[in-house]
């Protein structure tokens, strides 16, 4: 059927309601009991085949799956025969109870047998008097009436063992298809099948166009009185089941499609005619398309004003009986009762929209399908919902009247995007291609407020922006509860973090409708933010971002053969704002994980005073689904994201802290190191620079003297990093405060490893190193020292080795992500690289030997002594 299945609608109709399920002795006129026709192939189900317990779920074996369909000139019949066996409790459940489907306004229900099997007898249970046929609307939860019924035996005295047998037909096809037909042949079931038949019966030279899909099994064909006979079969068919949260448009069932329809533009030809819109409309619709154009505005605005008035004006209810599950009630009609269906309230929306002026069709959808449809047989069963293709003012826009109203203009509303349409106009030859939806954005702002003290009460804020379908989606949960019972909802939501929270002020909505952007602001008050660890004796406060625990949660099933659905590509951003009551010790955080569907950042800071906390986090989704075989290392990416949200504020009490932990002040041990260990580095450089060894030989040639070329950049670069090391070292000497050190090294404190101390000391030496000899190597470096060469060789060896080993030390204690660790040995690969180049340059290059020549002390030369002319030698007396 046509139709979209709108969730969560309530108020139905009571006269519908009275419909939904009437239970009546079967009159004579719901069904007949005969033998099957002549023309059925008789198939025995082999009672001896045994079930294949490593696969049976449902505690039902299929012996037989036997399903025959043949098309003659004025109708088509459907023989279906089916035997199971009852293998367990639970399928004596399913076996016991026999349902069959018809619609009555245009099939007939032929029962031809329903047997028992029991240790060799065969016991037959078709009664007339036993089988109730009820008119059971499934879809009313949906606003969708078909009039079709369900006959139903019950069985009486199944046991497990038993094997149910039962055969019926059915005849006539929707007239709505004016004699043309299609189907499917189904080859594999999530249940085992011991031997499953699917045969199709056609005229001979009537156009059939036959399409497999996922399936090599070809079907065994023959001629006979005028009919080509089409035989599929097989033995001993596993069962094939999905796991939960795949993608709607994920089909993995192997079956064979058939149709008379030889390609789409056959199917927008058969669909033509149903969706004409009036040559003149009727009063009521000619005034209110009269009134709407009378208001004035662009044909945007008017496109607009149309759709919101079939969106608001006419509700969504579907009486598809027969015919009307694929044929539109006229424009005229839809408007006088004020409701209909998807396919009315297209036609409806086009018939207006043309009025005004403007260009729109109807288009077929599957909402489900995300545009898999152009790779099935073209069928009128292909769809199963109508959106309206408008073109104003030379842009196309894809509008779906069955949506709730939607505010705001054509270029802010969210479009329908189910990947491919066909499009119901002349000249249609294909399906259209539908632009795919924009990323959605929704943003959470909190602000908790406990800067009144420790003692005090904080203030939780929260303001969530929800753009485009999140916005849709909050203004329909928001019309469909009162604000009170809304309220609660949220109430109880962030309770899970915050037992004691209360409302504080009631909640606000902003509806910008133009902007297409919802913003809600709740207020609440939490008693008590900060609470007491006795066992740790501390006051502690927890910080959380409930929306982003939410977006980031993994799915259920991680092993998995299905894909796994996402949704649409997002963009969500969550920040927590923290006001404290003192200054606070803040270490900055980045977190990144990057997944092949997904990107997220999570970020502390503060302010220069310490007092004012930030936290960020930011979820970009790239895809709309994962394979099956990336389930599990997308599940452990959002899992990394996850552990990073959140933060912990704690305060220790002095008398549970050790003396060096309850110390404010300067940290003299620190300083007493760092002290110790410049002597150590300033003494070394000293000695090194005094080594004063021979100049290697050279050509003297003047050109390739002095401090150009490649040398230059050098000379560049150890000016550079000699500033740098400046502002590195400036950055970490936080970490080095005395509140930071007790929180990293006194043993009872949350962030406590015993690596951090000595981890945090080697840095301290290591970048004091750095500092020092580079320093020391760029005087030698511009004093043209001989020893230049060979000590900036040695640096550039030991240099990459010390970062090496440093990012080894900071894994173990920070435990960075993949992602971020395969960033962090890049660039080590990078700086080995450029130092293996610079010692070959420093070893090979003729103007580095030309240029470092200068040593510290000269040859002593002969000075001028009193009485002896320069250039002679005394002589010993």
């Amino acid at each position: 059927m046509l139709n979209f299945r709108i969730r969560g609608l309530q108020g139905l109709v009571a006269g519908l309601l009275a419909w939904a399920t009437v239970a009546v002795a079967a009159p004579a006129a719901d069904f007949t009991i005969a033998a099957p026709p002549a023309w059925v192939e008789a198939i025995a189900p082999d009672m001896a085949a045994s079930a294949p317990t490593e696969q049976v779920s449902a505690g039902v074996h299929y012996l037989l799956s036997d399903t025959q369909t043949r098309v003659d000139a004025q109708d088509r019949t459907t023989y279906r025969h089916i035997a199971m066996r009852a293998v367990n409790p639970s399928g004596v459940e399913s076996a016991a109870h026999v349902e069959i489907g018809f619609d009555p306004a245009y099939q007939t229900l032929t029962l031809h047998s329903i047997r028992l099997h029991r240790d060799g007898r065969t016991i037959s249970k078709l009664n007339a008097a036993a089988v109730k046929v009820l008119q059971q609307e499934k879809d009313l939860e949906y606003r969708i009436f078909d009039g079709s019924k369900t006959a139903h035996v019950f069985l009486e005295d199944v046991r497990v063992g038993d094997v149910v047998e039962y055969a019926y037909s059915v005849r006539g096809s929707n007239p709505v298809f004016g004699n043309r037909h299609f189907g499917r042949v189904e080859l594999q079931w999530s249940v085992p099948v011991h031997h499953l038949v699917g045969r199709l019966v056609w005229p001979a030279g009537r156009p059939l166009a036959l399409q497999p899909l996922r399936t090599a099994l070809r079907p065994a064909v023959s001629e006979h009185d005028g009919l080509i006979d089409h035989r599929w079969e097989a033995h001993d068919v596993a069962p094939l089941t999905i796991e939960s949260g795949a993608p709607d448009w994920f089909n993995p069932y192997p079956f064979v499609q058939w149709s008379e329809f030889a390609d789409w533009a056959a199917v927008a030809r058969w669909a033509e005619p149903l969706y004409r819109k009036p040559v003149i409309l009727g009063p009521a619709l000619r005034a209110e398309v009269d009134r709407i154009d009378a208001v004035g505005g662009s044909p945007l605005y008017k496109a607009a004003k149309v759709l919101r008035f079939v969106q608001g004006e006419i509700r969504y209810l579907g009486v598809e009986v027969g015919p009307g599950s694929h044929a539109p009630t006229s424009p005229d009609t839809v408007l006088n009762r004020r409701f209909g269906d998807c396919k009315d309230k297209s036609l409806l929306t086009v018939t207006m929209l043309n009025a005004l002026g403007m260009q729109a069709h109807p288009a077929l959808v599957h909402t489900g399908s995300l545009g898999t449809i152009a790779g099935l047989q073209p069928t009128p069963g292909a769809f199963n919902h109508v959106v309206v293709r408008a073109e104003v003012d030379g842009t196309t826009y894809w509008l779906d009247p069955t949506r709730s109203p939607q505010p705001g203009t054509l270029d802010t509303l969210v479009q329908a995007d189910f990947g491919r349409a066909l499009v119901i106009r002349a000249g249609t030859t294909g399906l259209t291609e539908m632009p795919p939806a924009p990323q959605q954005h929704r943003e959470v702002r909190m602000l908790i407020d406990a800067s009144a003290g420790l003692d005090k009460p904080a203030r939780l804020t929260v303001v969530t922006i929800a753009d485009g379908s999140y916005a849709e989606s909050m203004r329909n949960s928001l019309a469909t509860a009162t604000r009170e019972d809304q309220q609660k909802n949220y109430l109880n939501f962030y309770a899970r973090y915050y037992p004691d929270i209360a409302v504080d002020r009631p909640m606000t909505v902003a509806d910008d409708g133009s902007a297409n952007r919802v913003t809600v602001t709740e207020n609440y008050r939490i008693a008590a933010f900060w609470t007491r660890n006795e066992d740790k004796k501390r006051l502690e406060a927890g910080v959380f971002a409930p929306d982003m625990e939410d977006a980031l949660r993994g799915p259920r099933l991680t092993r998995r053969d299905a894909p796994l659905g996402l949704g649409l590509p997002t963009e969500f951003v969550h920040m927590v704002e923290v006001r404290l009551p003192e200054t606070w010790p803040i270490e900055p955080q980045h977190t990144e994980v990057k997944d092949a569907a997904f990107s997220f950042e999570h970020s502390v800071g503060s302010s220069t005073d310490n007092r004012v906390v930030n936290l960020r986090e930011r979820l970009v989704s790239h895809l709309d689904h994962v394979a099956g075989t990336d389930a599990q290392r997308y599940a452990g990416n959002l899992e990394r994201a996850r552990g990073s949200l959140g933060y912990t504020f704690y305060k220790y009490d002095a008398a549970a802290l050790p003396a060096a932990a309850a110390g404010t002040g300067f940290n003299w041990l620190v300083a007493f190191v760092g002290a110790m260990f410049a002597g150590l580095w300033c003494t070394l450089a000293w000695k090194l620079y005094r080594w004063d060894p021979l100049p290697r030989p050279s050509a003297q040639d003047p050109s390739l003297t002095g401090i150009r070329g490649w040398l230059a950049l050098a000379g560049l670069s150890l000016v550079g990093a000699s500033v740098r090391l400046v502002f590195d070292i400036r950055e970490t000497l936080p970490s080095y405060s005395l509140q930071t050190w007790n929180a990293l090294t006194v043993a009872g404190q949350a962030a406590y490893d015993p690596m951090w101390a000595p981890v945090l000391l080697i840095e301290l030496a290591v970048n004091l190193a750095k500092l020092i000899f580079v320093v020391m190597i760029a005087a030698l470096f511009f004093r043209r020292r001989s020893s230049l060469p060979t000590v900036i060789i040695g640096w550039l060896v030991i240099s990459p080795l010390v970062n090496a080993a440093d990012l080894v030390m900071a894994a173990q204690l920070l435990k960075s992500d993949a992602a971020e660790s395969m960033r962090d040995w890049a660039a080590v690969g990078r700086s080995v690289f450029i130092s293996l180049l610079w010692a070959l340059y420093f070893v090979r290059s003729e103007r580095v030997a030309a240029t470092f020549t200068r040593r510290l002390r000269t040859e002593l030369r002969a000075a001028p002594v009193e009485g002896v002319s320069a250039g002679t030698r005394p002589s010993p007396s």
